[in-house]
């Protein structure tokens, strides 16, 4: 066989291995999500339990990295105002984030706004029309 075809075959069992994973994790949840019904019920619950609307947890950013520590060190290496954006995407390379879609790059300047924000308050960094700069002294 080539090596072409012994790596193909290879990912292949690694994807499926990853699927069948996935299947177990899935019937772990229904049968703890069944279970939970079963104790609304017994508990008095008096709607039916699926109609319960699903949460979905947002990934938090690392929670070992100190944001406003970050965003400093970035614009003090910044030889011109930084927009809040280009800060995020510093950010995201900084944590090795693969995910540039909207939907990630929005938490990520969420949190970023937040960190300006504390940091403008306590006179740290200024804000203007062309972006962010660490605050005059």
């Amino acid at each position: 066989m080539s090596p072409v075809l012994h790596g193909l075959v290879r990912k292949r069992g690694e994807l499926s291995g990853e699927v069948a994973k996935l299947r177990r994790q899935l019937a772990a949840l229904q049968s703890d999500i069944q279970a939970v019904d079963r104790c609304l019920v017994m508990l008095g619950y008096r709607h039916a339990p699926e109609t319960i609307r699903p949460v979905e947890k947002r990934p938090r950013v690392a929670r070992d990295f100190n944001v406003t520590a970050f965003i400093l060190d970035a614009l003090r290496d910044a030889p011109e105002p930084v927009s809040s954006a280009e800060i995020a995407g510093m950010m995201m390379d900084r944590l090795c984030v693969d995910d540039r879609g909207d939907d990630a790059m929005r938490r990520h300047m969420l949190v970023v706004l937040g960190g300006l924000r504390s940091l403008r308050k306590r006179g740290l960094v200024q804000d203007g029309v062309d972006g962010w700069r660490i605050a005059d002294e």
